[in-house]
This record gives C-alpha cells, sequence and structure tokens, in this order.
C-alpha cells in the first residue's frame, strides 16, 4: 500500500484554489472572454472534466458563457457528469452520439447540435475526441461558428494494427478534417510529430500540454500519515492488508495490453507469493479479459474491477497500490501515469513515445514493448524492496506535481483564444448578460437564448 513518503518540504503540499491575483508561475489573462458564448464538446462527456476541467474553469473565471456537449448514452461505460458540469459554471446539452459509428444518429446528432450551437450564438467551438472531431467541426461550420479548435489527444493513425491502406485512408481523413479547424491543440510531442507527417499544417498546431485534474490535484497535494487505509474496492476483494498490490487503471481495449499484465502478473506472482494484481476498467474485452485470469490460474490473484468509482474516491485508489502498471501499446499522452506518480506510486510502462515522454528520471521503469520477462522483472525489483518504492515513488510525486500540478497548460488555450478571437476580430453578444465570475458565490449558468 502505497502512503506519500514524508520526504516532501511543506511548500510543495500547499493547494492553491483559484487565488484572485496571479501567482508565481501564472499568467496574468486579461478578461478577453467577457460574454463570449463558448461550447466544449466531447462524445465521452468525463474528457471534458477529466482533461479539460482547468481551462473551462478559468473560461468562467473570465466572464464567458460556457456550454458543453456530449452523448447522453454511456459511452466506456459513463454517463456524462451532468453534476460536474453545472458545477464548473456551464450549461449541459445531451447529444444522441451512440459510442460507436451509427451513420443515421450521428447525423441527426450533426444537426441537432448545429442548430443549438446557433441558437447559443456560439463564437468558439472546442472540440475533443476522434468522433467529435467530424461531428463537431462540420456542426460548427453548418451553424456559423468563427473559432473552431480541435484537441487533437490522438490520432487513430498511429494504430499500427489497422493495417497499411486502412491506416492510409484514416491518415487522409484526420488530415482532411483538420482543415476544418483553426486550430489543432495537442498534448504530447509525439501526437504533434505524427500529425505532421500525415499532413496537419504547423502554424494550425499548438502543442499545449496538460494540467492534472484539479479535484486529483488538491488530493495530491496533502500530505497524508504514514499508514493509510486501502480503498473499500480493495478491502472488499478479501485482499489481506500486509500484501503488496500492483494496480492498473484502463479501459479493456487492445491497445492497453491487458493480456500483457496478465501473463506479467502470472510470473510476478510465481516469485511474490503475496503480490496481487487489480486492474480497474470497463470496455469490450472484459469477458476476454475474465476468461483469460481463469485460463491463466489468476483466480485469487488478478481482480478485475468494472465498477465506476467516483471521482472523489479516486485518489484513495491510487493511494492504495505500491506499484502502478500499464503495458500500453498507444497513448495520446498517458495521463494515468501522471496521476499515478502525483500520489508517489512508482509506475512502470512501455518504452515508447509518449510514455517515455511522462515517466520522468527515477520515477519507476520503462521496459521493452510486450517485453513480459523485463515486465516482470521491473515489478519484481519494486515490489521486494519498499525502501526502493518509498524513494522512486517520492520522486515520481516531486516530478509530477512540479510538472503537470498548476495550470501552464490552461493558460496556453486560453491564449490560444485570445489570439484567435483578437486576429478575427471576435466580438462579445452585448445583449447578453454578463456571467458571473466563479470567484462570486454566485452559481454560474449560462442562459439558454430564446
Amino acid at each position: 500500500m502505497n502512503c506519500l513518503p514524508a520526504c516532501r518540504s511543506d511548500r510543495h503540499l500547499r493547494v492553491h484554489v483559484r487565488p484572485p491575483l496571479p501567482v508565481a508561475g501564472r499568467l496574468p489573462l486579461p478578461h478577453h472572454l467577457d460574454r463570449l458564448v463558448i461550447a466544449h464538446a466531447a462524445t465521452y462527456g468525463r474528457m471534458l472534466t477529466n482533461f479539460g476541467a482547468r481551462f473551462a474553469e478559468k473560461v468562467v473565471d473570465q466572464g464567458g458563457l460556457l456550454h458543453f456537449f456530449a452523448s447522453s448514452y454511456p459511452v466506456n461505460g459513463g454517463l456524462p457528469p451532468v453534476a460536474e458540469f453545472h458545477e464548473i459554471g456551464g450549461e449541459f446539452h445531451g447529444l444522441k452520439i451512440p459510442q460507436f459509428p451509427s451513420p443515421f444518429l450521428d447525423l441527426a446528432a450533426l444537426f441537432a447540435m448545429a442548430f443549438t450551437l446557433r441558437r447559443n450564438r456560439v463564437k468558439i467551438l472546442h472540440t475533443r475526441s476522434a468522433k467529435m472531431s467530424a461531428i463537431g467541426a462540420l456542426a460548427g461550420r453548418l451553424a456559423g461558428v468563427p473559432i473552431i479548435i480541435h484537441h487533437q489527444d490522438d490520432l487513430y493513425w498511429r494504430n499500427t494494427s489497422l493495417g497499411s491502406v486502412k491506416r492510409w485512408v484514416v491518415g487522409k481523413v484526420e488530415q482532411a478534417l483538420s482543415t476544418l479547424v483553426d486550430k489543432s491543440l495537442f498534448i504530447s510531442d509525439a501526437v504533434l510529430r505524427d500529425a505532421l507527417r500525415i499532413g496537419f499544417r504547423a502554424d494550425k498546431c499548438v502543442n499545449v500540454g496538460i494540467d492534472l485534474n484539479p479535484i486529483l490535484l488538491k488530493a495530491a497535494r496533502v500530505r497524508l500519515s504514514s499508514i493509510c487505509a486501502r480503498h473499500p474496492l480493495i478491502r472488499n476483494l478479501g485482499i489481506p492488508d500486509s500484501a503488496r498490490i500492483v494496480g492498473c487503471i484502463g479501459r479493456l481495449v487492445p491497445e492497453k495490453g491487458i493480456d500483457t499484465l496478465l501473463r506479467t502478473a502470472k510470473l510476478v506472482g510465481s516469485a511474490i507469493p503475496d503480490s496481487y494484481f487489480v486492474i480497474r476498467g470497463n470496455g469490450p474485452l472484459r469477458s476476454k479479459v475474465e476468461a483469460m485470469i481463469v485460463e491463466l490460474g489468476l483466480v485469487g490473484r488478478a481482480f478485475l474491477c468494472t465498477q465506476v468509482i467516483p471521482e472523489a474516491e479516486v485518489p484513495d485508489l491510487y493511494r492504495s497500490f505500491d506499484v502502478f502498471v500499464l503495458p500500453t501499446r498507444r497513448e495520446g499522452f498517458g495521463m494515468v501515469f501522471a496521476e499515478a506518480m502525483a500520489f508517489g506510486v512508482p509506475v512502470v510502462g512501455p518504452n515508447m513515445a509518449p510514455v517515455s515522454e511522462v515517466v520522468g528520471p527515477g520515477c519507476g521503469a520503462l521496459v521493452e514493448p510486450e517485453n513480459v520477462e523485463q515486465y516482470s522483472a521491473a515489478l519484481r525489483a519494486l515490489l521486494r524492496d519498499s525502501g526502493l518504492r518509498q524513494l522512486t515513488g517520492c520522486r515520481a510525486r516531486e516530478y509530477a506535481l512540479g510538472r503537470w500540478g498548476g495550470d501552464a497548460s490552461a493558460n496556453k488555450v486560453i491564449q490560444v483564444y485570445c489570439d484567435l478571437i483578437s486576429s478575427k476580430g471576435i466580438a462579445a453578444d452585448r445583449c447578453l448578460p454578463v456571467a458571473v465570475r466563479r470567484s462570486s458565490s454566485v452559481p454560474v449558468h449560462p442562459p439558454a437564448l430564446p
């Protein structure tokens, strides 16, 4: 079980909650978003809160009128976080977009979205996720939205299992969609480099990086005692308190490499009898993963937990892990590595970009992708040496909070907004009411216009 090691000075543990004045490392941004109607859209609503909460808050802080668009259907096993959208200060619009392609429903959602964008006089549309890159950009153009931005978290073209012909077609489609937007934002150098390879215009691409989710960041900065209880999910599995736990959080899809993890678990379990593996995730491979646990004789050692965990409980889940591992085959960034590190958990992953951009020196181990023996050796070394785990976890936490523990990425996104507003001469609708900033005790909810 991992608790925060007592090797961090108090200066790293202060929690800053939206101070009214700029602090060190923050850009003093002017209130250029007053009364501007801005929409954030993704097929999977939690993408907007997990990865975009900080700059969404800044939109509202600067007087913008914020709207959220996401599928009202369950996507990746979860419904849209409507309460969190409202807490940030935005209005939610549910779209009937299924997780997988459905021409009729997708086309209907496109026209519904275009109608709502036009009705609410949206000036900036900021989209995320592959499906929304098409639906959102086309709806924005149809609605006459003057500024359209897409957050290119990853490229489907990077999936090498597609085959050369299909990859070529996918690359052409993604490049064509990029011409519909004013800016493409990236969170890693690896994805940006690949985008340029397939024809994205360099002058329209910006690497804005990423910030830790504000809720997780606040929890990561809190100092805990040397003894803390495991998450109830772990305790309910019947794992002994003295056990050493290898944790994994990821969707059950081929690119996450859960099959490699289970083969690794078999080797590690043979060498370290009191080691257990906890996999938190859900997805289309659920039945295959459950079958593989049985086939490899891992029942009682490897546990698959598919239930949704409230965001407020995620910190305790990370802290329950002694080591975090994800043998991923493709990432746009690798946020789970950054989150685990922020909670002082040593990480093990593949030595490939962009994971190699995320895992800093001394924060864990990077091994040859798909090499079960190397994964097993790295995990055994960390599980057997508590001193090494504590030292590695301490370095990982310091590195993660120092690199992603502010709002540098959010400031870059807002700066992109302001630059495009200035270059296009966009003005707010002065007939709209002035937005109440988040520093006020009055809740903010943009009005739906008649």
